[in-house]
């Protein structure tokens, strides 16, 4: 769904309206945390998102883009959460 400036919704993609989330397609974003890259390509200007690109993919219990102060607190609450948990599932 997308926020439209009146406050009303619409889809984004009304043609995936009727499909459950877990058959579409998986969705990333950039969580922003960092990125490797030769010198040359980050001094040609090179896209972070080019062919060349490869991603990793970090589980969405370990990410939290920050935003809005609402953010950071969940980010808060969940680095919290994070360090009770085993070693096995960090």
């Amino acid at each position: 769904m997308r926020k439209l400036a009146d406050g009303s919704v619409e889809a984004r993609q009304p043609e995936y309206y009727q499909t459950r989330s877990q058959d579409l397609e998986p969705c990333y974003h950039d969580a922003g945390q960092f990125y490797w890259g030769r010198v040359q390509a980050w001094l040609d200007g090179v896209s972070v998102y080019s062919p060349a690109a490869i991603a990793l993919e970090i589980p969405h219990y370990r990410v939290q883009d920050i935003d809005t102060p609402a953010d950071w607190v969940r980010a808060e609450y969940l680095q919290r959460a994070l360090r009770d948990v085993p070693e096995i599932f960090r």
